[in-house]
């Protein structure tokens, strides 16, 4: 079986990561129309992301795409839905890269850039419908002349002082028509003879429930409102949106300017937690995109074809000091130098025409070598990559038939790195095909997969499923659903940095009341009908309606500030108030404090014991292998990476000293308690259920696939 592969194809070149440990997500459902990403998010500022990638360092050389960053004569439209994730028109500051897909690519002086499109300005709603919050007030009590009845909302105030002879619905109608007249935020109306007034934002969306309004009387107090604050309601946004990215007509958010798009490195979409309103709730989430549709030109991928061949190991010659290292790399090693003049350099003769890579690694802490084919003339490049540590093809040229040489020298250090280390993994030759093909059938021969390993977790379920199929591996898959990944996290130890602002006095008219919070700058001017109560609930408002770093509440005349990160980085968001002195005092606490950083542990008690990405996923790929005509089983170890070890917890094996058993993994080995069995039990179970949902007969391993193998003399050795 032979297929060509193009470029973005959710079930053959995106992959998804996520923010560790908080956060789990995978990516599930995919094929070449759509995907889903899914997980759990477990913090606020959680997030995942699908990534399309030029350096492919997943599949096998046989299914793995040469490097090809042009998309430039690309269209991609999807259709997207998004549930317990910030909307894609949310309006709140981007503390993660949220609203943009990100572009990882040269300018024109060749230094790499990171690019921004803003997604809402390329999306259209397709389903669902903006809808405004509102909220109604009922003034009720007995109307007093001189009194004032006031609604007040983010920086804005309106009020009616109460004539002679007016009646409730005199009042409310005049106070409507003001709000009406003058407000750029809400819209106001009255029902004659009604003792009530609606207020409705001007423009829709659910980010309206956030806006509170404060209603306060003033004078001889005669007068109630009910209720005296709320948040708005029933604000509604669309729930799908169809984007449309024409990579050829592209700019950049923060400077308007055209992105080149023809050798691209990377790019990402970025989803992140929903912001809540209290103390943040493990809460899962999914993000579905149907109808993925990619249109125009170059869509094609070539592949190393017949004739292709690497250069590695004993076949480069290696000039100075060189480390050898092994691990997920072509011939299982790699060779490490830092010293200038290192060179790795080799000698062939090629049958045809063909592509010459170097295989290397780019990472922060790389170094710049150069490079020369033949007598060719030398290309310098930086292998540095801020952050980051990733495989790379580097091309070197077209060459033809014939005799050829090429090195690969250390020369230099990038100011940015931290060294000048040069990973040499291979030279390729490499003969273009448009198509790969599937190898011999291994009837009874699988490969071990697991979701511990980025080899399987970041990849949809249905592409590692076809690497099985095109690597010819036929029999049944034996899968180790892991010990890292797979089960629910719970931090209880952990403590929210806080602080507070006091009100104490009296408000004093139209004075300047400021909270300022890492050097933003909350503030009110106090109005004739003020309390200490609705001073602090206003400015709780201020903060809730869209801060990201922090949430306030309140008990009377005191705003107790959270921060919204975990732990101890709470207690660098610094806090101040005034006036600090006078009549009407607002007195800080100072810097946020109390924060502490808890520890990430097995949820043992969650239900499901098996989170939601573990879970979409191994349902996805059982599915996929049984489309494909493979059988399948699913393994657990008794490991658990962030089972509790204490005494207390009981579920950790211990040594005759009383110890944990922990392992290199690193895990805890767990024992044969009640708790532990019926935490393993419910997983396995529940694993069963998933297998049956995808529709196959469940097969269930006890230990680790393939890590104990018969020894020469018949017994088990590991």
């Amino acid at each position: 079986m032979s297929e060509s592969i193009e470029k973005l194809r959710p079930d053959r070149d995106l992959q998804c990561y996520f923010f560790r440990p908080s956060a789990i997500a995978a990516l599930s459902e995919s094929s070449a129309s759509g995907f889903q990403v899914s997980g759990t998010w477990r913090q606020q500022f959680d997030w995942a992301v699908i990534e399309w990638t030029r350096d492919n360092v997943f599949e096998h050389p046989l299914l793995r795409p040469l490097p090809d960053g042009d998309l430039s004569g690309l269209t991609l439209t999807y259709d997207e839905t998004r549930t317990n994730c910030i909307p894609l028109d949310a309006k709140l500051f981007p503390t993660v890269d949220w609203p943009f897909l990100r572009i990882w690519a040269d300018d024109a002086a060749g230094i790499e850039q990171i690019y921004r499109v803003r997604l809402s300005d390329h999306a259209t709603p397709i389903a669902g419908a903006y809808a405004a919050a509102s909220a109604t007030f009922t003034l009720g009590g007995t109307l007093t002349p001189g009194d004032v009845v006031e609604l007040s909302w983010l920086d804005e105030h309106y009020f009616h002082a109460v004539q002679s002879g007016e009646t409730v619905d005199v009042v409310l109608s005049d106070l409507a028509g003001t709000i009406q007249a003058l407000s750029p935020t809400v819209t106001a109306s009255h029902a004659a003879a009604s003792s009530e007034i609606v207020l409705t934002k001007r423009t829709g969306g659910q980010e309206g429930n956030r806006l509170g309004v404060v209603a306060t009387v003033g004078g001889a107090n005669t007068e109630t409102w009910t209720p005296t604050a709320q948040t708005m309601s029933g604000g509604a946004s669309p729930t799908e949106w169809r984007i449309t990215l024409p990579f050829n007509a592209l700019v950049d958010d923060a400077t308007s300017q055209p992105i080149p798009t023809t050798d691209i490195r990377k790019m990402r979409w970025t989803y992140s937690a929903a912001l809540q309103d209290g103390e943040f709730q493990r809460s899962e989430f999914d993000a579905v995109v149907r109808n993925w549709t990619v249109a125009g030109t170059n869509r094609l991928y070539s592949v190393a074809g017949l004739g292709s061949r690497r250069f590695e190991n004993d076949a480069v010659t290696l000039t100075g000091s060189w480390q050898r290292g092994e691990g997920n790399f072509s011939g299982g090693s790699i060779h490490k130098a830092n010293t200038v003049g290192d060179k790795a350099e080799t000698a062939y003769e090629a049958q045809v025409a063909h592509e010459l890579y170097l295989g290397a690694r780019r990472t922060f802490e790389s170094g710049i070598i150069e490079l020369r084919v033949d007598d060719g003339p030398a290309l310098t490049y930086d292998l540095f990559a801020p952050g980051e540590d990733f495989l790379v093809r580097i091309p070197l040229g077209t060459q033809g038939a014939g005799n050829h040489s090429v090195s690969a020298e250390l020369v230099g250090q990038n100011t940015g790195s931290s060294s000048n280390s040069f990973y040499f993994d291979y030279f390729e030759m490499a003969v273009p095909a448009t198509t790969v093909e599937s190898q011999p059938a291994r009837l009874d021969e699988t490969l071990a997969t697991d979701w511990d390993t980025d080899h399987s977790l970041v990849l949809s379920s249905e592409r590692v499923a076809w690497n099985l199929q095109m690597l010819g591996f036929l029999g049944r898959a034996n899968h180790y659903t892991g010990a890292i990944l797979f089960y629910e996290l719970t931090n209880p130890a952990n403590l929210y940095a806080s602080g507070t602002v006091t009100f104490t006095g009296v408000p004093v008219f139209s004075q300047t009341v400021q909270v300022v919070l890492d050097g933003t700058i909350f503030s009110r001017l106090t109005l004739s009908t003020d309390t200490l109560e609705s001073v602090t609930q206003s400015f709780a408002y201020l903060i809730n309606n869209g801060s990201t770093a922090v949430r306030a509440q309140l008990p009377r005349n005191t705003l107790t500030i959270f921060a919204r990160t975990l732990g101890l980085a709470g207690n660098a968001i610094t806090l101040s108030a005034s006036p600090a002195s006078g009549s009407f005092q607002a007195n800080a606490s100072g810097a946020l404090s109390g924060g502490f950083d808890g520890t990430w542990l097995t949820d043992t008690a969650a239900v499901p014991r098996i989170n939601r990405a573990a879970r979409d996923w191994h349902r996805a790929y059982f599915a996929a292998l049984d489309a494909l005509g493979l059988e399948s089983t699913a393994a657990f170890s008794t490991e658990l990476s962030h089972g509790d070890p204490s005494a207390a917890a009981g579920i950790a094996q211990r040594y005759p000293d009383g110890s944990a058993v922990l392992l290199n993994t690193p895990a805890i080995q767990t024992n044969f308690s009640p708790t532990a069995i019926d935490y393993w039990k419910q997983v396995y179970l529940e694993m069963a259920q998933l297998q049956a949902e995808a529709g196959v007969t469940p097969w269930l391993q006890f230990g680790e696939v393939q890590w104990w193998l018969p020894s020469a003399g018949g017994s088990s050795s590991g």
